[in-house]
């Protein structure tokens, strides 16, 4: 029931996220700010896949009925890859603000976070293709007899949509290492030990740098925040991630009792997993509104009435494009000497 109550405001917020990150003043080094993009991209898709899979059903009859059998096959692989994105995107977060902060001097060429993102993507998909071969749909039809008015016989053909779990996601072996085991530690452990590793790497280094340089330069400064910024990410994301990896664990060691009774407290916790997963998704916005003074400001100047269409088009405009028109306007400068 609350699910719905964050969708909206997340999927808004999160696209506002992605506009306010593409500004310029907002001085973020491009890999942090593409990857905090796609984080924003990936909590949108994942909030959908929420929507779509357990919340437009609580409210419509029709649509769990006759819809949600025949989209389940394919909208449930898409929600784990939305998931398994926005998760290793915290990871490569981390990552980033751990080789800024703690080796400055080296250069690792990631243009512009592009290689984070390309390979996020292709490990979503390929660690999640196996999810379209657990469920099958389809539609039964049945015959039903009754009498019209005048007491003839008439047949009637109804067709009702249904979906089930295939032989494969019925196997002892592949629930027991696949969908419990795997996921746990692919989807549970492993991130948590990378990011309290990463995120302790770099408070390390940042503390150690503030006691060696008294005169912090603004770059380090930025570097800090941006390291706080991460920090309030991650607290946010195990806060919400660890029921559900707990959840996990416990059907990973009672696999083959759940088999014959799933308790009804198991149920509700994986109910409120859906929730906990939708408040981060939704809350990304917050985080950097509470943690980031420029994004503040950049937020409340896109609000302003001296921003209009024109500026909002501007910020959209690639430095590719910056360049070309700077170029063209070089060119019709020097055309003009010419003819002088």
């Amino acid at each position: 029931i609350l699910i719905p109550t964050l969708t909206l405001p997340g999927i808004l917020g999160n696209i506002l996220c992605v506009w306010v990150f593409h500004k310029k003043d907002i001085e973020l080094k491009p890999s942090f700010a593409n990857l905090l993009k796609c984080l924003s991209i990936y909590d949108t898709l994942l909030l959908l896949g929420l929507t779509l899979q357990y919340t437009v059903p609580m409210y419509s009859q029709y649509y769990s009925n006759e819809i949600l059998p025949l989209i389940t096959p394919y909208s449930l692989p898409f929600l784990h890859m939305a998931l398994t994105g926005s998760v290793y995107t915290v990871i490569s977060l981390a990552l980033e603000r751990f080789i800024t902060v703690c080796f400055p001097f080296n250069s690792c060429k990631m243009f512009n976070g592009l290689v984070y993102i390309a390979l996020i993507t292709l490990f979503s998909i390929l660690y999640n293709v196996n999810k379209f071969l657990e469920i099958e749909a389809g539609v039964s039809e049945s015959s039903v007899y009754s009498l019209d008015e005048n007491g003839e016989n008439v047949t009637e053909i109804v067709r009702q949509p249904w979906y089930k779990p295939t032989e494969l996601r019925q196997s002892k072996m592949y629930s027991k290492y696949v969908v419990f085991l795997l996921n746990f530690f692919i989807m549970g452990l492993l991130p948590v030990i990378l990011l309290s590793v990463l995120n302790f790497m770099i408070f390390r280094s940042i503390a150690k740098a503030t006691r060696n340089h008294n005169n912090i330069s603004s770059d380090t400064r930025r570097d800090t925040a941006m390291a706080g910024l991460l920090t309030a990410i991650v607290v946010v994301f195990l806060f919400c991630h660890c029921p559900k990896i707990a959840v996990n664990l416990y059907e990973a060691i009672e696999e083959e009792n759940l088999n014959k009774v799933y308790p009804t407290w198991l149920a509700v916790m994986v109910k409120i997993n859906h929730l906990l997963l939708a408040i981060n998704s939704a809350a990304n916005i917050l985080i950097y509104s509470y943690k980031d003074l420029r994004f503040r400001k950049a937020v409340v100047s896109s609000f302003k009435r001296k921003h209009t269409l024109s500026s909002l088009r501007t910020s959209f405009k690639t430095s590719f494009g910056s360049r070309y028109r700077m170029r063209r306007m070089e060119d019709s400068r020097s055309t003009d000497r010419r003819v002088r």
